[in-house]
């Protein structure tokens, strides 16, 4: 039969006689699968075995997907032979639904549903689309023994009739047959009965007791009538399903009298404490519970999420893997479930407790391990399908299983078969004794897995921390059912760390998380801690913070004060601040209110004051409870020994006295310290009494006082008063006879206020006359001082000490902060290559370890030293160098590295391999463009832009003091001439030999130097650039460039030059200063230039192309710059190099500075370095006052006259002789060498040496970070 079918059996029945059912009676657990398919292929059989021979099924009788191919050709009536014990007698709840069945014809015309149900029972029968292949009465005949009731038409299909039979006044509405009488069955009977009583019923309506039908069941306790109260009962019950017993079955759990599933809400069982007792939950609040009663899909997974407990089943199946329909057995209508993937089931991570039972057959859709159980512990197992607890079966893609933490199994069988990739399984065979709690042998059943000796061909065996003895559930550490040495957080070990961790038995427990080493899991066991200490009792416990009654100390929290209770404290004393409490609960004021003393009480709140022995104290409620919460102990009023209030009243504040008791006229008695100015001493306080005053007459003045109590014992009156017989009286007012009263209350006969009137006006009088005497007087002394202070002033002016004046503040203006960085000799090398040499100073090759010569990394420098001879202004010229060349930071100017003090003074500064600009453009004059030339004009402007904002002049500018870093980059060097301007001057005088054919004609006129000198030699430097290296002036002698200039002349327009150039450098050379423009507009027109170049200069050797020397030939030209200059071969490009190295930058100017490097893909910095034009080998001599007729040497520099000597340059060679200069380009002259500090050529030997020598080479020339360290 295709047609898949379920039968819900909700009363079952055995034979007619329940006494003897109770002795043979099977019973089986029943399933709730609802409509699920099984793809278990023993799907059919495992039916066999869960209800064969059953006489009674606890639950769902589900019968459903049975097809034709699971009965392998058996008749079905045969097939289904294992449910012949089972007999419907009725249906006590819920309905009877038939549908789809068109073979089931006996249902439509012979069974009775009445019977079933009891009358009426239309309205609990559904019959939807039944009985069409029925044929009239061939399949709905019943056997001749059934009459006209029965389930089929064979004999053994009778359907039992026990409520047609009955009368209309049998109140149970069931009966039975005896001796051909009918009798009625006892009402606490269901499905009939076979006698009369309790005893002879089918089965209960209710609950069964001792074979006896019941309405409850004993109980665990009855009533004492005579004690009126509750006592065990003599034969106690528990109430489990439909039976009363005496114990609860091992599945179930117990909660009052009754055998349970589940527990009730807001009470849970501790599986840990193994009672089966249901407690009640802490304030209601129960740990985390899930009920699960269905397999576990997509639309319920999400419910357990955290979940440590499920109250059902845990069951896994391969349909919902799929997208399916979910169907319910309470007749609400099916829906359409999303596909469960395994990566959900992880929300099964946290469930340690399973309550009934574990199902998984996911069949293709399995995932490889059960890890998502990894915190399973136990299977209580009180509701089973088939008695088996764990199933796990056809699961093609299980591995293994990875149920690590599994330790019990309280309840049923284990069966794990037909997974044909799971291993691990042999491992663990000895283990199952210690989970299970029956017979292995007859409850363990594991078969059809992966055969173990392929599992270990392919690897799939136990971590080596695993303990072999057992085994473990899978792969790795965390698998092994027990280690081998040591467990150390949820996986084996073979060590236990010694730090925050301890040893129990096999176990690396974690030490409390305040422990740093300990012996024991609280913090109580903490050998030494990470933070504060507390102690308890003899042990010390550690903490992360003080609790509230301690306060910390040391790393150690002492306890506070027991008045501060809980409120915390700083200190151990009881005040209410520091080192003292935070807050008081009571407290005491003293030192006149100012402070408070917290205070303790085990009494009453109001007798704080008492308890804590304050006699002269009460209690008052807190007046500030930021300070104390109830009450305050103020002290009493010092005239009193004891109160109940403050102030000294006796009858209101209680007030006992301590002096004098004051007594007044209308009873209200008060003390104090001595007797009041308004009242009288009647008796003196001695050392057995107090003493007692009273207080004065109400017409004597309270200020005063008195001598007694009558109206003439007044000192004075309060109202009024006469003298009588120089005795005062006082008065209410002043009789008619003295009707003039005063201030002091006495009555006059005459007004005292026109006698005081009159003695005033003489007064008056008197003291004007006296006044304008003290004015005169003062008028005639005030004159005399001004005349004196302006004569003193004149003097004190004409004799000021010498004091400068105090200049206004600029608030732009800085202090100069930069720092110079100092290298020492240890990391730093000259070699005897000299780079180039002036009159008194040569500059070398050297190298410098930024990091000292143990780390290996070296870099080349040029190094210039102070010749051996040279005056101590030399060295003190060279220094004011360095320090310039440290402070000015920009892109286009030469930066310093440093300077060495060891051997003289030294200044290091990066190599430029490419050499002075004024040699490079004559050397690649065939393959420069437009752009590269205007971009070195615009580059030169930009650093003296820097230069003009930072107030230096240069006064030196020119192309051969112009470096190639690059092909397209330059910068500025040499500032041996350069000053910096003082604070409010914008020119500088200085005399010294100079260059002559770049000055300004003020220059030469009067030697001033300032920014607008810097902007002439700025237009030559770029005729310079724009003619490819030409000498300006070349014509002219130098002795006669002052004339030449002052008539009009100046350097023509180069051919290459567009007018709007040379205007540009006709404007720098004007002759008005004034005139001139600033290097700002000078770099932005050269912006403007570079923008178009094509524009402005022409392009000679590629008219029809205007860009640039591409950055790629910069290589080349480098390479090509450094065999012309016979350079070693160590500095040539072999490749780029792209190694970076960062060092730290010292805080000390006195120490090495290690800064960071970066090694590019650029031109090394070992350059052919042009020597540093030092000041002092221009050998600067006194300029005559007030002259301004200058001679000229043959080099064309300016010399000022010195008497009858002029200065005649010289080179001082390294063995120390001396010899003239030759004329040379430096000074404008047509032949001659390059550079006025010639290079030397190396020896053949020097070279082949230098060749086999390779050092680090680095594109970025900044070897100081913005944060350098420099002077």
């Amino acid at each position: 039969m295709h047609q898949s079918w379920r039968l819900l059996i909700s009363l079952a029945l055995l034979t007619p006689n329940l006494a003897q059912w109770a002795n043979v009676e099977k019973i089986c657990s029943g399933t709730d699968n609802s409509r699920t398919e099984l793809r278990d292929p023993n799907w059919i059989n495992q039916l066999i075995r869960q209800y064969e021979n059953c006489t009674r099924v606890n639950g769902n009788l589900e019968l459903t997907y049975i097809r034709d191919e699971h009965l392998n050709g058996t008749d079905p009536e045969r097939f289904f032979s294992f449910l012949d014990h089972i007999r419907q007698a009725g249906v006590q709840r819920g309905q009877i639904v038939l549908m789809h069945n068109p073979y089931l014809c006996n249902w439509n015309t012979t069974v009775s549903y009445d019977e079933l149900l009891g009358k009426p029972s239309e309205s609990r029968v559904q019959l939807i689309d039944n009985f069409e292949e029925c044929l009239g009465d061939i399949h709905t005949k019943c056997s001749t023994v059934c009459g006209k009731h029965c389930w089929g038409p064979i004999k053994g299909m009778c359907q039992i009739v026990y409520r047609e039979i009955c009368p209309e006044e049998c109140p149970s509405q069931m009966c039975y047959q005896s001796k051909n009488e009918t009798h009625c069955c006892d009402e606490e009977c269901a499905g009939g009965c076979f006698g009369e009583g309790k005893s002879a019923c089918i089965a209960c309506a209710k609950l069964e007791q001792d074979s006896k039908c019941v309405d409850k069941c004993n109980g665990l306790t009855d009533y004492d009538w005579t004690l009126k109260m509750t006592v065990p009962h003599p034969d106690p019950r528990y109430t489990y399903d439909r039976y009363c017993v005496k114990q609860c079955p091992e599945e179930t759990l117990i909660q009052g009298e009754y055998c349970v599933i589940h527990c009730a809400e807001s009470y849970w069982h501790d599986p840990e404490r193994n009672t089966r007792i249901c407690e009640k939950c802490e304030h209601d609040i129960c740990p985390k519970t899930c009920y699960l009663d269905e397999p576990i899909d997509s639309s319920n997974i999400g419910d357990l999420e955290n979940c440590t407990l499920i109250e059902g089943f845990v069951e896994i199946l391969r349909h919902p893997f799929e997208p399916h329909r979910k169907f319910f057995s309470d007749g609400r209508p099916p829906i359409d479930i999303e596909k469960l993937t395994v990566q959900m089931l992880k929300a099964l991570s946290k469930v340690k407790i399973v309550t009934e039972y574990v199902n998984v057959q996911a069949a293709d859709y399995s995932p490889e391990s059960l890890n998502f159980l990894r915190s399973l512990r136990t299977i209580e197992g009180r509701k089973l399908p088939d008695q088996i607890a764990l199933l796990v079966t056809s699961n093609h893609n299980l591995k293994q299983l990875g149920l690590r933490s599994l330790k019990k199994i309280k309840n049923g069988r284990v069966y794990i078969g037909n997974n044909p990739k799971l291993c691990y399984l042999d491992t663990i065979n000895d283990y199952w004794k210690e989970i299970m709690q029956g017979n292995v042998t007859t409850d363990l059943k594991i078969i059809s897995n992966q055969l173990p000796n392929v599992c270990e061909n392919v690897g799939k065996i136990c971590d080596e921390t695993c303990d072999e003895n057992y085994g473990c559930w899978g792969e790795g550490p965390t698998m092994c059912v027990k280690c081998a040495d040591y467990e150390m957080d949820d996986k084996c070990s073979s060590f236990c760390p010694s730090e925050g961790y301890y040893v129990e038995g096999k176990k690396c427990q974690k030490c409390q998380s305040q422990c740093k080493t300990c012996n024991g899991p609280t913090t109580l066991n903490c050998t030494e801690c990470l933070n504060i200490r507390m102690q308890q009792g003899n042990n010390w416990e550690c903490l992360a913070k003080c609790p509230t009654t301690h306060y910390l100390h040391k790393n150690t929290c002492l306890p506070c004060s027991p008045a501060c209770y809980n409120f915390g404290c700083t200190g151990p004393n009881a005040v209410a601040g520091k080192d003292g409490c935070n807050k008081c609960k009571y407290a005491k004021r003293f030192d006149h209110g100012k402070q408070l003393m917290c205070l303790h009480t085990t009494g009453k709140p109001k007798d704080v004051c008492r308890d804590n022995n304050l006699t002269r104290y009460y209690a008052t409620a807190s007046s500030n409870e930021m300070l104390v919460v109830e009450f305050e102990c103020n002290e009493c009023s010092e005239e009193c020994l004891s109160c109940s209030g403050y102030g000294t009243s006796v009858n209101r504040h209680k007030c006992k006295c301590a002096h004098y008791l004051t007594k007044t006229t209308s009873g209200n008695e008060y003390c104090t310290m001595k007797c009041e100015m308004n009242s009288f001493m009647i008796r003196p306080k001695s050392l057995d009494t107090i003493g007692e005053c009273e207080r004065c007459h109400e017409l004597c003045d309270p200020s005063m006082g008195c001598i007694g109590r009558t109206t003439a014992n007044c000192t004075r009156c309060a109202k009024a008063g006469v003298l009588l017989e120089n005795q005062l009286v006082c008065l209410e007012q002043c009789p008619i006879n003295h009707p003039f009263i005063a201030n002091d209350k006495i009555c006059h006969t005459l007004d005292p206020e026109e006698q005081a009137s009159k003695r005033r006006m003489y007064i008056i009088i008197i003291s004007a006359l006296c006044a304008a005497i003290f004015i005169v007087a003062l008028v005639g002394i005030t004159v005399k001082y001004i005349k004196y202070k302006k004569r003193y002033k004149e003097e004190l002016e004409m004799n000021l000490p010498s004091i400068p004046e105090y200049e206004p503040m600029d608030p732009s203006m800085r202090p100069n902060m930069t720092r110079l960085c100092i290298i020492t000799s240890e990391n730093l090398e000259k070699t005897q290559q000299s780079l180039g040499q002036g009159a008194f100073g040569t500059v070398f090759l050297g190298y410098w370890w930024p990091k000292g010569k143990d780390d290996g990394e070296k870099l080349a420098v040029a190094i210039k030293v102070v010749n051996d001879g040279s005056s101590t202004a030399a060295h003190q010229e060279m220094l004011q160098e360095a320090g310039i060349m440290a402070c000015m930071r920009h892109e286009h100017l030469l930066r310093l590295v440093g300077v060495c003090l060891s051997n003289g003074m030294q200044i290091v500064t990066p190599m430029r391999p490419l050499g002075s600009l004024k040699n490079y453009l004559k050397k690649h004059r065939q393959k420069l463009g437009a752009r590269d030339l205007l971009l070195y004009c615009y580059q030169i402007a930009s650093a003296m832009e820097y230069l003009y904002k930072n107030r230096l002049v240069h006064r030196d500018l020119a192309a051969r003091n112009v470096l190639v870093k690059r092909t397209n980059h330059v910068e500025v060097t040499d500032f041996g001439l350069a000053k910096l301007l003082e604070k409010g001057k914008s020119e500088v005088v200085v005399g010294g030999k100079v260059a002559v054919k770049w000055l300004a004609l003020e220059s030469l006129e009067k030697q001033i130097y300032t920014h607008y000198t810097d902007v002439w030699a700025f237009g030559v430097t770029c005729w310079e650039v724009l003619t490819f290296g030409q000498t300006p002036f070349q014509s002219v002698p130098p002795d006669q460039i002052r004339k030449h200039l002052a008539t009009g002349n100046r350097l023509e327009q180069p051919n290459n030059c567009t007018q709007e150039v040379y205007q540009t450098f006709l404007q720098c050379w004007l002759r008005n200063p004034e005139s001139r423009p600033s290097f700002v507009i000078l770099k932005e027109k050269f912006n403007q230039y570079c923008k178009a170049p094509h524009l402005y200069v022409l392009d000679r050797h590629y008219k029809q192309q205007f860009e640039s020397v591409l950055l790629e030939n910069q290589h080349e030209l480098t390479d090509e710059m450094m065999y012309n200059n016979e350079l070693p071969d160590q500095f040539k490009f072999s490749g780029i190099t792209t190694t970076t190295t960062s060092t730290s930058v010292p805080p000390s100017p006195t120490t090495p500075c290690w800064v960071t490097f970066q090694q590019g893909d650029i031109n090394m910095q070992q350059e052919r370095r042009l020597g540093s034009t030092d000041s002092g080998r221009y050998q600067s001599d006194p300029v005559c006052d007030g002259r301004t007729e200058l001679s000229m040497d043959e080099g064309n520099y300016l010399v000022p006259n010195n008497k009858l000597i002029l200065y005649t340059p010289v080179v001082v060679r390294e063995n120390g002789e001396t010899e003239l200069m030759e004329s040379a380009e430096y000074y404008n002259d047509k032949l001659g060498t390059d550079y006025y500090n010639q290079l030397r050529s190396l020896s053949q030997e020097t070279k082949e040496k230098a060749k086999s020598i390779k050092i680090a080479t680095y594109q970025n020339d900044y070897y100081f970070a913005e944060t350098e360290t420099s002077l």
